[in-house]
């Protein structure tokens, strides 16, 4: 009985990770980009600037990218570095805040609890958990494919010369005769990247919460009967969550087999 209670988080520690949780989460929002500008070449007005740049881009008709859009380019890929770099380390402190959470509500021969408790308890940094495993998911996507994350800023701004580009993107990547300028064959290149790292990443995920069902599944079947409900619905929902998943990675594959179409859609809507 001794060994089972003292395996309960105490509160102490439950309190510190739920600090450095709140910490996290608040220096995940607030850090990168002031952190990522330490390199240099971050305006004052985002979307202002990206607008600029890339009519500079297009209005150029290269391939290269002009050094305006070069610099930008570079600090946000400084952007969704320090961002996932900060929401990894969220994420490891909200797994283990969930799991002395459940943990500490769980029930013991001389603290029976078959409320549920101890699952409602644990929910709210399961949920930080869950949202900073998306975050690190989308900035790790905008760390191989800055450009593609960038131009949402542009569009953003309000220019009517970027309702202008926008426009003329559509047509040729809708043209029958399939030729584009060297800037737009650029951003199709740099769109299919952005859409190949997703389905990576997606792909991972998958494998990571497909396994994770099947050994909980494995563990519940080893479990007295009286108790394995909770660990079959545990794998239920991950394997839930794996085949929504493996949809969003699917999507991403066809995405990056067809960027041109893929664009046209985000240029067109």
């Amino acid at each position: 009985m001794t060994t089972h209670l003292s395996s309960r988080p105490g509160p102490r520690r439950v309190i510190a990770l739920a600090g450095t949780t709140v910490a996290l989460g608040a220096a995940t929002m607030l850090l990168p980009a002031p952190l990522a500008g330490l390199g240099g070449g971050r305006p004052a007005d985002m979307s202002a600037a990206t607008a600029d740049a890339v009519v500079d881009f297009w209005t150029r008709g290269t391939a290269q990218l002009p050094d305006d859009l070069a610099g930008l380019v570079d600090y946000w890929q400084r952007f969704h570095i320090v961002k996932a770099v900060l929401a990894a380390a969220l994420l490891v402190v909200a797994v283990r805040l969930t799991i002395d959470l459940y943990r500490g509500g769980r029930r013991t021969p001389t603290a029976p609890d078959g409320s549920g408790r101890h699952l409602v308890r644990a929910t709210p940094a399961a949920v930080v958990a869950a949202l900073a495993l998306t975050i690190v998911a989308a900035n790790l996507q905008g760390v191989v494919a800055p450009l593609s994350t960038l131009i949402p800023l542009a569009t953003d701004a309000g220019d009517p010369r970027i309702s202008a580009i926008s426009a003329q993107a559509y047509a040729q990547l809708t043209h029958p005769s399939g030729v584009m300028s060297a800037p737009l064959s650029v951003l199709v290149d740099d769109f299919a990247l952005y859409h190949k790292a997703f389905a990576v990443i997606s792909a991972v995920l998958v494998v990571a919460f497909g396994g994770w069902a099947v050994g909980i599944a494995a563990a519940a079947r080893r479990t007295p009967a009286g108790h394995r409900s909770r660990r079959y619905a545990s794998a239920a929902a991950l394997t839930v969550l794996a085949v929504a998943t493996g949809v969003v990675c699917a999507a991403n594959v066809s995405s990056a087999l067809d960027s041109a179409h893929a664009l046209a859609l985000f240029f067109g809507g």
